[in-house]
């Protein structure tokens, strides 16, 4: 494969670099609520955004602060587990 069928493989469409848009600004909304001590709507926020390890985290993070163990637990073990497609 040739460098520039690697950088083509590379290049999001217009729909998904959308989304990650999107995702983006959904996540810097849920950082403001999280930084506000709006616990509750921050999970909401991350709920819609794709369940990456940093966001596994994140909602782990809230869920502790929140005095939720088994929660953060269970966001903390999803984040370390590869999710296949």
């Amino acid at each position: 494969m040739s460098l520039k069928q690697v950088c083509e493989l590379q290049q999001p469409t217009e729909e998904q670099a959308a989304d990650e848009s999107q995702e983006i600004e959904t996540w810097v909304t849920a950082l403001g609520h999280y930084d506000n001590n709006e616990f509750e709507e921050a999970l909401k926020s991350f709920d819609n955004i794709s369940d990456t390890s940093k966001i596994l985290f994140n909602c782990g993070v809230i869920h502790a602060t929140l005095g939720e163990h088994d929660k953060a637990v269970s966001r903390f073990r999803r984040g370390l587990v590869p999710v296949c497609d």
